[in-house]
Parts: C-alpha cells; sequence; structure tokens
C-alpha cells in the first residue's frame, strides 16, 4: 500500500492508496488492486476503477499470485 504525506500551510494529510497490479496467467492480463487488509479486487484496464464483474480466471490467477514472494509480486506492480 502506497501512503502519500502532503503538507499544506494548515495541515498534514496522509493518502493511502492500495497497490494495483497487472499480472499475465494463461494468456490474459489481469489488473486488481490488493489493499493489505483485504481482498484482490479487479479492475478495469483502461482506467483502473473497480470491474463490476469478476473476469474469468481471475480466482486462478490471484491463487498463482498469491504463492509469488514479495519480491516477484513487485515486478507486476504498475501503480502504488
Amino acid at each position: 500500500m502506497a501512503c502519500h504525506h502532503i503538507k499544506t500551510e494548515k495541515s498534514n494529510i496522509i493518502l493511502c492508496c492500495p497497490n494495483i497490479y497487472k499480472f499475465p496467467h494463461n494468456g490474459t492480463d489481469y489488473y486488481f488492486e490488493w489493499p493489505k487488509t483485504g481482498c484482490p479486487i479487479p479492475v478495469r484496464k483502461r482506467d483502473l476503477e473497480i470491474r463490476k464483474t469478476i473476469p474469468p480466471g481471475f480466482w486462478d490467477a490471484v491463487a498463482v499470485f498469491a504463492d509469488l514472494t514479495d519480491e516477484n509480486k513487485q515486478q507486476y506492480l504498475i501503480a502504488d
């Protein structure tokens, strides 16, 4: 999870966002965010907004991704 510190004249703001990954699996690229305190959520490729549907094969891809080391997961990180 990426946290950005924003200092203004009157306050300090901390904005935290989940990491977003692009993970190829079985010939398909899956885009998803994975907050540290929750489960993975599929996002749309065009704008990285949350999808309304779960794409076919998503949970299989997540299972493979979850077995990767933290170091290997970093290579699929596209937004933090």
